[in-house]
């Protein structure tokens, strides 16, 4: 019995350790995200990174690929993700 919630309050620990880095490196990925989608849709950098993540979150029509790239830059398939993120179909953005 001692043993099973020695292991169960260890479990419970390492997920609260992984938490922060899983954080973390979502946080990065958007970025790197953020930052291919600019350069393959030549958005200015007047257009804040908020209103870029949101037009493409929004966007339906972009939606299977920018899953299949967060899913592939997460998987650290490069390959797969410059793909995907070549099938994005860029949205026009107002002047700021």
């Amino acid at each position: 019995m001692k043993m099973f919630i020695l292991t169960t309050l260890l479990v419970s620990s390492m997920s609260v350790w992984a938490s922060p880095y899983d954080t973390l490196a979502h946080a990065l990925n958007e970025q790197v995200m953020i930052k291919d989608l600019r350069t393959h849709c030549d958005i200015p950098q007047t257009v804040p990174d908020e209103k870029v993540k949101s037009v493409f979150l929004n966007s339906q029509i972009n939606h299977q690929s920018l899953s299949a790239a967060g899913s592939a830059l997460k998987g650290g398939r490069q390959q797969e993700y410059q793909a995907m993120i070549g099938n994005i179909r860029c949205p026009t953005f107002e002047k700021q």
